[in-house]
């Protein structure tokens, strides 16, 4: 299957996907800022994220490590930050909050859903952000600023709350959204609840293992 561009408008049970990751992330009360770009094509994207009720913040283009530096500009520099990726929708307010409350109990740089056991494409990072500007500083490389943590995992060891929906076999399932396959996957998810922003994280991991029985 084909990659899919264009994700962020794509809808899902009535909402645009960015905005639909967006309001499940806050879903605990928590502000959130949709960070995007300063090109016209973006436009509907900020005005939509903004009529729903989302902080919008539009920068950097290419550099997308830049940009959400910048949407930072206005915080202490060890004001923790959690970063999502605007095509993951299964995180939300509860899941976020166990990560901040494991990444205050630890002595880590970095506490992050990388390697947890949690399906692939399911994405959470929780960091200070004097981290990610100092990160800056261990590489400019191209790849670097558009991923945008690399440089942290490679100097940091991260860490993982550990929860009983974490295990190589949940590992093996995916959620992320690349190709025109995947979106449907999301869309056959959803499709089995009425209340898309509230639905937690870990009935949406049940409804996607109870979909797609065989190893993806």
């Amino acid at each position: 299957s084909h990659r899919l561009p264009g994700k962020a408008m794509l809808p899902v049970l009535g909402f645009p996907f960015s905005i639909l990751s967006g309001l499940r992330a806050a879903n605990k009360g928590r502000e959130v800022t949709l960070v995007t770009t300063k090109t016209q094509s973006d436009d509907l994207l900020a005005q939509t994220a903004l009529a729903a009720g989302l902080k919008v913040f539009r920068g950097e283009v290419d550099d997308v490590r830049k940009r959400i530096i910048d949407a930072c500009a206005d915080l202490r520099k060890d004001a923790i930050i959690v970063r999502l990726t605007g095509d993951n929708l299964f995180p939300d307010g509860e899941l976020i909050d166990i990560f901040i409350e494991h990444f205050l109990n630890s002595d880590r740089i970095l506490t992050s859903t990388k390697n947890s056991g949690l399906p692939y494409g399911l994405s959470i990072e929780v960091l200070h952000l004097k981290t990610l500007v100092e990160s800056e500083e261990w590489s400019d490389s191209t790849s670097d600023s558009e991923h945008v943590t690399p440089a942290i995992y490679r100097k940091f060891k991260h860490t993982f709350p550990n929860l009983p929906e974490m295990s190589p076999l949940l590992s093996q399932y995916s959620c992320t959204v690349d190709t025109l396959t995947d979106y449907k996957k999301i869309l056959k998810v959803f499709s089995e609840t009425l209340t898309p922003t509230t639905i937690s994280w870990r009935d949406l991991i049940k409804i996607l293992v109870s979909q797609n029985s065989q190893k993806n």
